[in-house]
């Protein structure tokens, strides 16, 4: 069971709505004021600390995702995983909930995101007002996960080949790796291939 300490207005369906999506996982919300929280959270009373604005009906999608998140950093942090962590899409038709292990690489273009699971199919994202780094927050602080092109996530257990300007992908995919980047996504690959 996470505590998780809430800041500001949420509406009540969204812990349940999340909870449906992860019935995996069981969580308990308080509402408090910002800094009580975060005093309780530092002497172990929350697990998490959620900081809320108010959201009119127009923002309440866009709200929603974040909020979504933000719980799903919470849970990744409290429960340890890395791999396993899930992740929400949403697409044009409701939300898509997918495993980090099964994304073989996220592509970002025209504001959405793409990603490419290991089963060969694509979800489309709606459009995101966010950049790249900020729509899918777990995913890139994920060590399993590299960025060698600015449109471009990697999952490295995903990997076939490394050359000298791409990423051959198991699922029959090439992904470009910038050159300026060359250098420092090797070294995390070989690190990645020594550390299984």
């Amino acid at each position: 069971m996470l505590r998780i300490a809430v800041c500001g207005a949420v509406p009540r369906t969204l812990p349940k709505e999340y909870t449906n999506l992860h019935p995996d996982v069981k969580i308990e919300l308080f509402q408090t004021a910002a800094d009580a929280a975060l005093c309780a959270e530092m002497e172990g009373a929350f697990d998490g600390v959620i900081l809320a604005g108010v959201m009119p009906s127009e923002e309440q999608d866009g709200a929603k995702i974040k909020f979504y998140h933000a719980l799903d950093c919470i849970c990744r942090m409290r429960v340890g995983c890395t791999q396993a962590v899930p992740i929400t899409v949403r697409t044009k038709s409701g939300n898509v909930i997918l495993s980090a292990q099964d994304i073989c690489y996220v592509e970002y273009a025209n504001h959405t995101l793409f990603f490419h699971t290991v089963d060969d199919s694509v979800v489309q994202s709606v459009m995101m007002r966010s950049s790249f780094s900020q729509s899918v927050p777990l995913l890139f602080a994920n060590a399993g996960f590299v960025r060698p092109h600015k449109a471009f996530l990697v999952n490295l257990a995903h990997v076939q080949k490394l050359s000298a300007h791409d990423f051959y992908m198991q699922c029959d995919r090439v992904v470009p790796i910038a050159q300026s980047n060359y250098a420092e996504i090797k070294r995390r690959y070989h690190n990645f291939l020594l550390s299984k």
